[in-house]
């Protein structure tokens, strides 16, 4: 076992629910936050870890997976096997990923020929113990410790490394609001089923969220930017129900002043929020976390 391995959070940067919609998606790793094993028979993420081999036990007698070393898993945690992390729960950012990643990376007896999808199912498949049915990107991300493309639910291109130079512009606000991702997609799904306007908004979201990645990979700084205050825009007027009512007003003058433009960052109703300066000297730094 590496012991000085990590296993970093992960940030969606553009696609939260629009690939619902069809749309594509873009996350990146997030080194400032990671999780890494450890031994201490007396850490909290131990019931975590039994939560899971039982879990897995149980797939693995369906049949859903196999090649997994459980002995060597019985072995390592009867000495004090545990997971410490510094990732935020309930921020969207990949806590349950960073753990999924390492379970697969120190248990899974895979072999070299496994593909990109077949990887993202499998850590789809674990990391679903955690929060009902995963899509596996979070893992993805962290497992390879690289960004990734998604072009649609199944098509995944790795990528060699982000757009340093736009993410330089781009910091996130910490809400102090956890929240659930699970309950907050069955709420959208519902109003999403419910409401044929609010599908016609989301379809032109996802067009810009397109757009967006297009400019992001391409480098076309001003396209970019462009696009950023027109998400911001739509996403205020079509998902302020998944913005934080104390951040509305601050999104608002975004919009008015053109300094910044604010974004829902993965499920949106806490967690971190995201935002792109227009203007260098607007807002206080101490109150960003930068993206890179």
């Amino acid at each position: 076992m590496n012991e000085d391995k990590r296993y970093s959070s992960k940030i969606l940067l553009f696609g939260e629910y629009t690939v619902l919609h069809g749309s594509k998606a873009l996350a990146m790793p997030f080194p400032k936050y990671f999780g890494k094993w450890i031994y201490d028979t007396s850490h909290r993420s131990r019931q975590q870890i039994a939560k899971l081999k039982q879990y897995l036990l149980t797939i693995y007698r369906a049949g859903k997976i196999d090649d997994f070393d459980f002995d060597e898993l019985e072995r390592l945690t009867s000495r004090g096997l545990a997971f410490e992390s510094n990732i935020p729960q309930g921020y969207g950012v990949g806590s349950s990923g960073s753990v999924t990643a390492a379970v697969y990376d120190l248990f899974y007896k895979r072999n070299n020929g496994v593909t990109i999808t077949e990887l993202k199912s499998v850590l789809g498949l674990i990391e679903s113990c955690y929060h009902g049915e995963s899509s596996g990107v979070d893992p993805l991300v962290s497992y390879l410790g690289q960004p990734i493309l998604l072009h649609n639910k199944e098509t995944v291109e790795l990528l060699d490394n982000v757009n340093h130079e736009i993410n330089k512009s781009i910091y996130l606000i910490d809400t102090k609001i956890q929240r659930s991702t699970a309950a907050l997609v069955e709420a959208y799904q519902l109003t999403r089923r419910e409401n044929e306007e609010f599908i016609m908004q989301m379809q032109i979201i996802a067009e810009i969220n397109d757009e967006l990645i297009d400019s992001y990979l391409l480098d076309d700084r001003t396209r970019f930017a462009k696009k950023m205050k027109e998400l911001s825009e739509y996403q205020y007027n079509t998902m302020k129900m998944l913005i934080p009512e104390k951040y509305s007003s601050m999104w608002k003058k975004g919009l008015e002043t053109g300094e910044y433009s604010m974004k829902i960052n993965g499920a949106g109703g806490g967690g971190f929020l995201m935002v792109m300066k227009h203007d260098q000297s607007c807002l206080s730094d101490q109150d960003l976390i930068p993206i890179v």
